[in-house]
């Protein structure tokens, strides 16, 4: 679980970074992830905080 100030953070770095090679930096970053850890990462984007999801992960 991320404390408030951490996701503030986090909200505040993700907005402000604008430009044209943030998607495909992205995505560079994306492709060196395992399967596994990918699917962590999409759980965690969708925001599944339950113990169920959390079970999943594990």
């Amino acid at each position: 679980m991320l404390s408030p100030a951490v996701v503030r953070t986090l909200i505040e770095r993700v907005t402000t970074q604008q430009g044209p090679g943030r998607a495909a930096h992205a995505r560079e970053r994306l492709a060196l992830l395992t399967d596994r850890e990918r699917e962590i990462a999409d759980a965690v984007a969708r925001g599944s905080a339950t113990r169920r999801s959390r079970r999943s992960c594990t």
